[in-house]
């Protein structure tokens, strides 16, 4: 439904009234952040540049490395779907080598390999873990799986957090991280079943 027709129910049933007025002003307030211009960066940004920060710090292995970032504002003509005015910010990190695996790839790999795939994830999420940064987005998709190395990066920290670890323990790897990164044996053999 649009505005308008929200605008015409309130004419002709007035006992939808409160809740009819009540969608309007709530999605008058959506659009207006919608179409406003940002002045500051989301919570996403900042998480993913605290993560990179601190991956570059100490020397994480497992994960990009942040370079350099630049903060402005979005001028005319820079991208048709940009709001002028608002904030934009630029990144700059290291590539790491290899590359993401769709889930159905990654089911096709024989089980050794996708037991060696496990194994060097489990160094990785170790690796990144004891730096302090704890992804909270766990998938296959924020994983890079380099097959010449035999290596695995965990990329992808908008939605993650940092800890002290000088005064926090990490987490303890235990297998039920595979289970919560979907990358199981067990979630293998079902989306074998449900894909033949």
């Amino acid at each position: 439904m649009s505005m308008a027709d929200y605008e015409e129910e309130l004419i002709h049933h007035p006992n939808s009234r409160v809740r009819t007025q009540r969608f309007i002003e709530q999605t008058q307030t959506a659009f207006n952040f919608c179409t406003s211009p940002a002045i500051e960066p989301n919570e996403d940004t900042v998480q993913e540049i605290a993560a990179l920060r601190r991956s570059t710090d100490f020397r994480c292995q497992s994960a990009p490395q942040l370079l350099d970032f630049t903060e402005t504002t979005v001028r005319p003509g820079m991208h048709e779907d940009c709001i002028v005015g608002g904030y934009l910010i630029f990144v700059l990190m290291t590539k790491t080598s290899g590359s993401r695996l769709p889930y159905d790839i990654f089911c096709k790999l024989s089980r050794a390999e996708r037991d060696e795939f496990r194994e060097a994830f489990r160094k990785a999420l170790i690796e990144v873990w004891s730096c302090g940064i704890i992804p909270n987005d766990r998938a296959l998709r924020n994983i890079v799986w380099d097959q010449q190395e035999r290596k695995c990066y965990i990329v992808d920290f908008e939605d993650s957090h940092l800890i002290d670890v000088e005064k926090e323990q990490p987490p303890g790897f235990t297998e039920i991280e595979f289970r919560r990164w979907n990358i199981d044996e067990e979630r293998i053999l079902k989306y074998e079943v449900c894909s033949e």
